[in-house]
């Protein structure tokens, strides 16, 4: 346990990634110094241009507090209803489900798992190799004092989602979400984003898919319009697993989000649908990146972005189709809709293909609300505001429709209502 007398930590730097291991006795210090390599390995020399809408990569750290050892505070449930699991400034919070303990899956902390000293987490951890990781990712590697593993046994049906937390109020402590579900296994996952007024929160989300299993992942980011929110997420799919990927990104000043999902078995299948609405000068980066690595994948994937009153965004999609991956199935479709002259936002679909005999399509829109549909609604009486609003709200349903969680659909279509406001919509 750390040392209650060390000073608060400010900014993300070796020396403090030092104090960090010495008050945490970590076992994996060689670890989290070859990933703080890494990290700096992949931070620019100096700030990239943001001319292309980039605006994350001029993003700097400089007096951020991964840590404060004097403040160490366990955070309470009781105003977080229904969370399996909860990380608040980097310390976690486990609720005990009765069910899924007689399922026996492990819903807990980081911390817990290692007390509980079984090797799950630890063999797991050391599975994913460093020189995959993102810089975003590599930072929470190296600086995560806590985070959030489920794992879920072979051939075990989790019939309610697992709901985790991940909070930044006070500090910018890393987050770190690691689910695996084993051979025929099958579970959906809510995660849940925030963070308080110019907070920044650097998370990574991994997902292993072994034999056969089913893993759904549904991720509702809304945090206060001044924070900074920077996530990298991966997913590896085992033979005839399926992973469905369903993010919502609507809060935070500037979000970037790097999702790479990597169907390494035949008969794996990745679904990924996103949707992101900036407004009032914000800016939300998404880039899914889906690897077909072996014959007779399947992916699919939909995006749909908005933008309104001066907000800024896009959406960097890319389909890869290994050498090797010959028979695979794969669709990227990314939709962005202005909703005001002063906003931008940029859709950049790719494809790399290197096998013969595939299937795969992508295609990019960017438009503004259809006046021939506008006229149609005002001509069956409805407000002008009213036929916008209800359009966007339509705009965005061939996504909504993927997440998998009725209450969660609800949630959103009532959010994004709540956005689509006459001062947002001009």
């Amino acid at each position: 346990m750390p040392s209650l007398s060390t000073p608060a930590l400010t900014g993300f730097t070796r020396e403090n990634l030092e104090t960090l291991i010495a008050n945490l006795a970590a076992p994996d210090s060689a670890v989290r110094r070859a990933a703080f390599a890494r990290f700096e390995s992949l931070t620019p020399t100096k700030p990239a241009s943001s001319a292309r809408g980039n605006e994350t990569s001029t993003i700097t750290l400089d007096g951020l507090r991964p840590f404060d050892f004097s403040a160490v505070r366990t955070p309470a449930l009781s105003d977080i209803p229904d969370a399996h699991v909860v990380i608040i400034d980097g310390v976690g919070k486990v609720r005990v489900d009765p069910v899924l303990a007689r399922l026996g899956v492990h819903a807990t902390s980081f911390r817990s798992a290692c007390a509980a000293d079984d090797g799950a987490l630890q063999t797991i951890l050391a599975s994913l190799p460093i020189e995959a990781d993102t810089r975003w990712g590599s930072l929470v590697r190296a600086f995560a004092t806590d985070g959030v593993f489920i794992d879920v046994p072979q051939g075990v049906r989790v019939e309610v989602p697992i709901t985790i937390v991940h909070s930044a109020r006070e500090l910018d402590a890393p987050a770190w979400t690691l689910v695996r579900a084993g051979a025929g296994a099958r579970v959906s996952v809510i995660e849940r984003i925030n963070a308080t007024a110019e907070r920044t929160f650097i998370g990574r989300c991994d997902v292993i898919a072994e034999l056969g299993s089913h893993v759904s992942i549904t991720v509702l980011q809304d945090a206060d319009p001044h924070a900074t929110v920077l996530w990298s997420r991966n997913s590896h799919c085992a033979s005839e697993a399926v992973i469905e990927w369903a993010i919502a990104q609507l809060g935070a000043r500037m979000a970037t989000d790097t999702l790479v999902a990597d169907l390494n078995g035949e008969g794996a299948r990745a679904t990924v649908a996103a949707v992101f609405f900036s407004t009032k000068g914000r800016f939300i980066d998404f880039s899914p990146r889906i690897r077909h690595l072996v014959p007779k994948t399947t992916s699919e994937t939909v995006v749909k972005s908005a933008a309104s009153a001066g907000g800024r965004g896009r959406s960097v999609g890319d389909i890869v189709i290994a050498a090797a991956a010959h028979g695979s199935q794969a669709s990227l479709r990314a939709d962005a809709l202005l909703l005001s002259a002063d906003a931008h936002l940029d859709c950049v679909p790719a494809l790399e293909i290197a096998a013969n005999d595939v299937s795969a399509f992508h295609g990019a829109t960017v438009g503004t609300l259809d006046d021939e549909e506008l006229f149609y609604a005002q001509s069956r009486g409805i407000p002008r505001d009213e036929a916008e609003r209800l359009i966007a709200l339509g705009f965005f349903e061939p996504a909504l429709a993927r997440f998998p969680d009725d209450a969660v659909r609800k949630e959103l279509r009532e959010r994004l209502a709540s956005l689509l406001t006459s001062e947002n919509v001009a």
